[in-house]
């Protein structure tokens, strides 16, 4: 498995509109312009050089804690000639990867797809036999070093069904028993790099044979404890929206009158554009099977300075008590315009 810096975690709590503070340091406010601004539960903030401050802009104001590491750039990114890599902590630079084109040919197992040459850096199974990181890392490690099959969860390449060839990838999430507030089969790559002002486009089919996944992909910095950004997610009646997972959670939907869903049973194709930004002039726009049913402009990115490196796909949440069988094919993911 690849070996890629995570040195900085925060101690920032994105879940519905909690906040946990931890610090109480007071900070002058007026002297650095804010990377980005919230209000949420009757409180303004502001982020400063990495740090979140409570209060008016104008006054003074509260430090609450740093929820990004000012340097996490430098140790983590590089030019190396004319190729701009990731630092890994194993002394390996890793080069970034300016587009993905994956269809899930000539793979047999999960061991075949992570690597340099797929791109692909890893892949998550949340589930009642790997409840924690710390388990499901573990369970990574040993899957990809041949030492363990895999426990209940499964992300794996699969001649079932293809959009296109023979193959495409099969995500399999059990039901748990209902103590779990979400599981996952996914997989992913830090190895891109998408920051301030550029596009991001993504395209794939998806056809869900049985259950109703939360999420269908992630796009987030690992600057931020739990990998703040924007995600495609479900309704339960697998309605589609964008949410930014930031603690001021801003959502965009379909205009109404829009019955567009993810049908099941059948190839459907989804295409996904953002223009990154922490202000107002973000966009945010969904197809799905070449209609166009989220055109949206608001905040796309956390905070100005921070870069999104990673993607998720496959079932990145699954709800409690559900068996979800989801399968992808013919990902594409550009700076570009993609199909």
């Amino acid at each position: 498995m690849l070996m890629l810096r995570k040195n900085f975690r925060t101690k920032l709590m994105v879940m519905g509109s909690l906040i946990m503070i931890a610090g109480g340091t007071a900070a002058a406010a007026g002297s650095n312009v804010p990377e980005a601004s919230f209000d949420l539960d009757g409180s303004h903030y502001d982020v400063v050089d990495g740090m979140l401050l409570q209060g008016p802009s104008r006054g003074v104001q509260k430090a609450v804690q740093r929820v990004y590491d000012p340097e996490f750039y430098v140790k983590n990114f590089a030019q190396d000639g004319n190729q701009l890599v990731r630092l890994g902590n194993d002394g390996q630079k890793y080069p970034v990867k300016p587009d993905l084109n994956e269809g899930f040919e000539n793979a047999k197992s999960i061991v075949d797809l992570i690597g340099l040459e797929r791109g692909w850096t890893d892949f998550t199974l949340l589930g009642p036999a790997s409840r924690s990181a710390g388990e499901y890392s573990a369970l990574r490690q040993r899957i990809l070093r041949g030492k363990s099959t895999f426990l209940d969860n499964r992300v794996e390449p699969s001649s079932e069904r293809a959009h296109s060839g023979l193959t495409s990838l099969r995500t399999y999430s059990v039901a748990s028993n209902g103590d779990m507030q979400l599981t996952k089969a996914s997989l992913g790559s830090s190895l891109f790099h998408f920051k301030k002002g550029e596009h991001f486009w993504y395209s794939a089919w998806y056809f869900l044979e049985k259950g109703r996944p939360w999420s269908l992909v992630d796009l987030e910095s690992t600057f931020l404890d739990q990998g703040g950004g924007m995600r495609l997610m479900l309704t339960d009646d697998l309605r589609p929206f964008f949410q930014l997972k930031w603690p001021s959670r801003p959502e965009y939907r379909a205009e109404a009158p829009d019955d567009t869903v993810l049908r099941s049973g059948v190839w459907t194709h989804i295409k996904v554009h953002f223009l990154l930004s922490e202000g107002a002039d973000g966009v945010a726009q969904l197809w799905i099977d070449d209609h166009l049913t989220i055109d949206a402009k608001g905040q796309t990115l956390p905070v100005a300075k921070i870069v999104y490196d990673s993607l998720e796909v496959g079932n990145t949440a699954n709800p409690p008590k559900t068996e979800t069988v989801l399968f992808i094919d013919d990902i594409k993911a550009s700076h570009q315009q993609v199909n």
